[in-house]
C-alpha cells in the first residue's frame, strides 16, 4: 500500500513538472508585456532571466521521478510475473508516464498556463536554488555540444496557444492589470480571423436602398433622416443592386438635381459572399478603396451589407459620430421582463442576461421564435421554453421587430 502511494506521487511529480515546464516557458515572450507587476510576476521574471537553469530543474525533477516511478512499480510486475514482468513493467508504467505525466498535463498548462506557473512558482525557486550546483554544472557541459551542431544561446521560443493567451488576459483583467476595454479589445483581436461576413454585416431586413431613377433630392432625404452617407440603388427588387450613391457626389452635382438621378452618379457596388472572412475583406477594402460591400449567400441572394465600419468595431466595439443617434438594442423593464429587439443574436442575448437558449440552425431571437412556432407568429403571440416566456410583442411586414421576454408565472 505504501509502495504504491509513492508511486502516485512520484508519478504527480513528474506531471507536475511536465505541466510547469509549458507553463513557464509558454511566458517568456509576453511577461514584458504586463503593465503592472505583482510579487508573483516579479518572480516569474526573475525566474525567466536564466531559462536554462530552471529549464535544467524541471528536467532533473522529471527524470529523477521517472526513474524512482519505474524502480517502485518494477518489483510489483516481476513479482507478479516472473522474468517477463520487466517487459510488462517498462510498457504499463512508460503509458502511464506518457499519457498522465506528459499529454495530460502539458495540454491542461497550454491553456492555464499563467495559474499553473503562479502556483509552481515557489518550490521551483526553492528546487532551483538546491539544484543550482547540478544544474549549472550539467548546463555547462551540454555547451561544447550545443556549439559543435550550431545551436546558439537564444531565447527560448514559447508555445502559447490562443486559449492559453485568452485565459492570461482574463487573470490581467482580474487583477487589474488591464481595463475592461482593452481586455475586450485583444480578445476580438484573437477572434478576428475566425469571423465571417455574416457574422458582421447587417441583415437584408435592415438594409436601407434606395429604387432605380431615385432623384438626388429624394435620395439626400433618405440620407439625412438614416444617417448613412452611402446607400445602394436598386432596380426592381433588393435582388438587383445597380449601384452605390454617395452623398459627397451629390453634394457634388447638386446644382444638376433637376436633371440627373441617382443612377447617373452612382458607383459601381462591390458583391462579397456572406462566408468570407473579415480579415481578407478589410483588405480588399483598403485595396479597392471601397467602404460598402453587397453581402450575397451562396444562390446571389442578397442578404445583407456590410462596411469598413462594421470591420473596425468589431476590434474596437461600437463607434458612434456626434451625429449617430443611439438605436438600444435591448432593456430590462421595471416588472423584471427584457424587451429586445427581433435581430439581437441569441448569442449576445445569452450572455448579457445570462440565460441558456438554444442556438439550432438560426441566429437570432426571432429566428428562434419562428422555428419553434413553425411559422411568423402574429403580434402577441408566444412560445414557452423551460421557465421563460418568449413574446413577439411587435410583427411588421412579416418581420418580429420587437420581442418581449419573461418569466413563466410573472404578470
Amino acid at each position: 500500500m505504501l509502495n504504491l502511494i509513492v508511486f502516485i506521487i512520484f508519478l504527480g511529480l513528474i506531471a507536475f513538472f511536465s505541466a510547469s515546464e509549458i507553463a513557464i516557458v509558454s511566458q517568456g515572450k509576453i511577461i514584458k508585456f504586463y503593465k503592472k507587476k505583482n510579487k508573483k510576476l516579479k518572480m516569474l521574471e526573475a525566474l525567466l532571466e536564466k531559462p536554462e537553469i530552471i529549464l535544467g530543474t524541471i528536467l532533473v525533477g522529471v527524470n529523477v521521478s521517472t526513474i524512482l516511478t519505474s524502480s517502485i512499480a518494477t518489483p510489483w510486475f516481476v513479482k507478479i510475473f516472473g522474468k517477463g514482468g520487466i517487459l510488462i513493467s517498462t510498457f504499463i508504467i512508460t503509458s502511464f508516464i506518457v499519457v498522465f505525466g506528459e499529454i495530460i498535463p502539458k495540454n491542461i498548462a497550454r491553456k492555464y498556463s499563467l495559474e499553473i506557473a503562479f502556483k509552481s512558482l515557489t518550490f521551483l525557486t526553492i528546487l532551483s536554488k538546491f539544484l543550482y550546483p547540478v544544474v549549472y554544472i550539467f548546463t555547462k557541459m551540454s555547451k561544447p555540444f550545443l556549439w559543435l551542431i550550431g545551436t546558439k544561446d537564444e531565447e527560448e521560443k514559447a508555445f502559447i496557444t490562443k486559449e492559453g493567451l485568452k485565459h492570461m488576459i482574463e487573470m490581467m483583467y482580474k487583477e487589474d492589470s488591464i481595463m475592461e476595454t482593452e481586455k475586450k479589445m485583444v480578445l476580438n483581436v484573437f477572434d478576428f480571423r475566425e469571423v465571417q461576413v455574416k457574422d458582421i454585416m447587417t441583415p437584408r431586413i435592415e438594409i436601407t436602398a434606395i429604387p432605380s431613377k431615385t432623384s438626388l433630392k429624394e435620395a439626400l432625404k433618405v440620407i439625412a433622416k438614416e444617417g448613412h452617407s452611402r446607400i445602394p440603388i436598386y432596380k426592381d427588387t433588393l435582388d438587383t443592386i445597380i449601384g452605390i450613391v454617395h452623398i459627397k457626389d451629390i453634394l457634388h452635382n447638386w446644382n444638376r438635381r433637376e436633371k440627373i438621378t441617382v443612377d447617373d452618379i452612382s458607383r459601381k457596388p462591390f458583391f462579397i459572399p456572406e462566408f468570407k472572412h473579415i480579415e481578407s475583406l478589410l483588405q480588399e477594402f483598403r485595396t479597392k478603396k471601397v467602404h460598402l460591400g453587397i453581402v450575397i449567400d451562396e444562390y446571389g441572394i442578397v442578404s445583407g451589407v456590410v462596411t469598413i465600419e462594421d470591420i473596425v468595431e468589431e476590434i474596437f466595439g461600437e463607434i458612434r459620430d456626434e451625429f449617430e443617434q443611439e438605436k438600444e438594442e435591448y432593456k430590462r423593464l421595471p416588472d423584471g421582463s427584457i424587451w429586445l429587439k427581433g435581430t439581437m443574436t441569441i448569442e449576445d442575448i445569452n450572455e448579457i442576461f445570462d440565460l441558456k437558449l438554444p442556438i439550432n440552425g438560426f441566429e437570432t431571437i426571432s429566428g428562434l421564435i419562428m422555428d419553434f412556432l413553425g411559422k411568423v407568429p402574429e403580434e402577441g403571440e408566444s412560445l414557452i421554453y423551460k421557465d421563460l416566456v418568449i413574446i413577439a410583442s411587435k410583427v411588421e411586414e412579416n418581420r418580429i421587430s420587437e420581442v418581449i421576454i419573461k418569466k413563466k408565472g410573472a404578470n
